[in-house]
């Protein structure tokens, strides 16, 4: 089996499991790229939009008490504080996820770095607005989506590094 590692370095030929990584990165990060430019272009008004949602709501503060209104001025807060650089970083990591596998796919090992360096950038990002945000009684439901959100880039961390003995 160490003959075929061997092999695969040598006649640079890239692995099909490799292969299938890269064209998964170069869908999903090419979604969050544009996703990202979006967020970026309609900020403003996702705030307005907000703000509207919140002055609609009426006496829904009566029934569930001050806790949901708080969360939503909150959420509004932060929105304003975080959104722009949010979606920055989220735009920025995308791009240098897919730059990243682009470069794995050349089997060019600095690709991998490059694509955990655009993991990590929303991630920080997502944890900043969190922080930000008084979730209330929502605070564990947030947590646990965050949790999950962050196991998704760690198994393609993962699967990428157990591809680097085929990258030079």
């Amino acid at each position: 089996m160490e003959n075929l590692d061997e092999v695969n370095v040598e006649s640079n030929e890239r692995p099909t499991f490799l292969t299938v990584l890269c064209i998964l990165t170069f869908v999903g990060a090419g979604i969050g790229f544009l996703a990202g430019i979006y967020s970026l272009v309609t900020i403003q008004s996702t705030i307005a939009q907000l703000e509207q949602a919140q002055s609609s709501m009426g006496d829904l503060g009566n029934t569930f008490g001050n806790e949901f209104e708080n969360i939503m001025k909150s959420q509004i807060e932060a929105t304003k504080k975080f959104g722009f650089i949010s979606s920055l970083l989220n735009a920025i990591g995308s791009a240098l996820c897919l730059l990243g596998a682009f470069w794995m796919w050349s089997l060019k090992k600095n690709g991998f770095y490059v694509y955990v360096i655009g993991q990590i950038l929303p991630l920080i990002a997502s944890f900043g607005l969190m922080g930000g945000m008084n979730l209330g009684m929502f605070a564990g439901i947030a947590t646990a989506a965050m949790i999950i959100g962050a196991l998704f880039p760690l198994a393609f961390i993962v699967m990428y590094a157990l591809n680097l003995k085929h990258m030079k």
